[in-house]
Parts: C-alpha cells; structure tokens; sequence
C-alpha cells in the first residue's frame, strides 16, 4: 500500500474523529439561549437548608434560575450558609462534554438567601 493512501487514510480518520468529539461541544455551546441548568447542578447545600422555590427569569443575556433558600430549623438561611463556609460564587463545566460553566451567585438581602444558577457563556473552558 503507497504512503499516501495511508496519510490519506489516517487524515480522514481524524476528520471524522475530529467532527464527533468537537461538534457536540460546538453545539451544545451555541444551542438556546434561553437554557439554564438545572437544580442537580448546584452545588450540595448544607444540612438544615434547602430550596424552598424556583423562579425562571430571562433578560438579554440569557436565562437564569433563582432558588429561594429557607433553613429547617427556622434560623435564618443566610446565617447557616455563612456559617458552613458555603461559597458566595461557583462555576464549572456542566460535563465533560457539554463545557458551558455554570456559575452559581449566592444572593443575601438581609435574613432572605438566594442561589441564581445560569451558564456563563463568556468562555468555553
């Protein structure tokens, strides 16, 4: 078999390795604008708080999820989650394939406590 068939070969075969592995990613990271992540994408809350509800809101830089935070015990949210050293601001990658970081906001106006979850679309790593 010629040398050249075999380049030829080979680049044909990483075209379409290349084309499988990156085009999910490319997609996934110009897909809807209106996505958010979901709930399961939050970092763990600690124990005696919990998410009490939702509220999807959308602006022109995309979607975003507000989760209002209550504490169990009847103390307030924003004590305990200061207290347990939970980070005011996160962002990661969703998955190994999808590379939109989700980025979640510790939001606290007064005793009330929130977590905004959205992707930042700014980088893809």
């Amino acid at each position: 078999m010629p040398w050249r068939t075999v380049i030829r070969s080979c680049a044909w075969v990483v075209a379409a390795l290349a084309s499988v592995l990156v085009a999910p990613v490319v997609w996934l990271h110009t897909v809807d604008e209106g996505a958010v992540p979901s709930v399961s994408d939050v970092p763990a809350l600690p124990a005696g708080v919990r998410v009490a509800n939702d509220d999807l809101s959308c602006g022109s830089g995309g979607c975003w999820l507000r989760l209002g935070l209550v504490a169990t015990d009847g103390r307030s949210p924003a004590a305990l989650l200061d207290g347990a050293g939970y980070p005011d601001r996160t962002c990661g990658p969703a998955s190994w394939l999808d590379r939109r970081r989700v980025c979640t906001d510790l939001v606290v106006d007064g005793s009330r406590a929130s977590l905004v979850v959205q992707y930042d679309r700014s980088r893809w790593f």
